[in-house]
């Protein structure tokens, strides 16, 4: 039986400083018919030639006309992979051995199967230490889940092609991107999640940016606006809204706009959360600089 061919989509901009580490974690898989399509959004540094230095038929280079966001430039590498399935790879990160093998036993043990994630390493790239995300997606009722406490890395995904003719990523999110294409997915497709690390996923100091949170509170707003227009009463938002909600504590406590945060807390009914309430209670009596410091990692 011929192997099915795996398209690995990485995307680059200035990404030289780890760049080799992430194409050799592909090149080292155990299962071999894949290509690499490596999107260079525009990069100055040196993540060309460092690429071209790795001799194999099974790459290919793909220049962006211009800067894209990256939700675009995963679209227009999409359009150009022949794979019968897809996985999405930032030059950041990088992957087991047994990553593609791995996944693509499960495809072949239930065709129902459109997504496949796992588990994967967040590895803290300042202390050097990592520490296993445990990603769990039940077959029934997933979007409501997903909903619920989304944490699925795209960087664990593959997905079959033929999904992808259906649905794309979408232009107007750049930090909920991968959530909101998730999510859609799992409208139309079964999503399994194996219990198995898969990647490892680089967390870098430049997590912790008030930009960054405007966006992404902003973006989740946005999205439950749309998506509870388009079906109506179908999905509850209660713990949606709770992300949100804790995600403006973080932002307020950064700013140390503490009295903001203690009045939310008094206002709200976090359910299943008082442990994480109770640790935002006791940050607006520690000095902003500790909560900086706390809350780095955790945006």
């Amino acid at each position: 039986m011929k192997k099915p061919l795996v398209s690995v989509i990485i995307n680059c901009l200035n990404g030289e400083k780890y760049l080799k580490k992430c194409v050799k974690s592909v090149l080292n898989q155990t299962y071999k018919n894949f290509e690499i399509i490596f999107w260079d959004n525009q990069s100055t540094d040196a993540s060309k030639e460092i690429l071209l230095k790795f001799k194999d038929q099974r790459i290919k280079y793909f220049n962006s006309k211009k800067i894209l966001d990256l939700s675009e430039a995963r679209n227009k590498a999409i359009k150009v992979s022949k794979g019968s399935y897809i996985t999405f790879l930032d030059v950041d990160d990088w992957y087991i051995p047994k990553k593609l093998e791995l996944q693509l036993k499960e495809f072949s043990k239930n065709e129902n199967i459109g997504v496949i994630c796992s588990q994967y390493y967040l590895y803290d790239q300042i202390n050097k230490d990592k520490k296993l995300i445990k990603t769990k997606v039940e077959l029934n009722k997933t979007t409501q889940k997903l909903i619920d406490f989304y944490n699925i890395g795209i960087l664990t995904v593959m997905i079959n092609s033929k999904i992808l003719k259906k649905i794309k990523f979408e232009n107007k999110f750049n930090i909920i991107e991968d959530f909101d294409f998730i999510v859609r997915s799992s409208l139309i497709t079964n999503i399994k999640c194996i219990n198995y690390p898969t990647a490892y996923y680089r967390s870098h100091e430049n997590n912790l940016s008030k930009i960054k949170l405007d966006t992404h509170i902003n973006e989740l707003e946005k999205w439950k606006k749309s998506f509870k227009k388009k079906y109506k009463e179908k999905f509850n938002y209660y713990f949606f809204d709770l992300k949100i909600n804790f995600l403006k504590m973080k932002k307020y406590l950064i700013l140390g706009k503490n009295f903001l945060v203690l009045k939310m807390i008094l206002n709200s009914n976090a359910k299943g959360h008082y442990l994480k309430t109770l640790g935002y209670f006791f940050l607006i009596f520690v000095p902003n600089f500790l909560v900086k410091k706390i809350l780095k990692h955790r945006i």
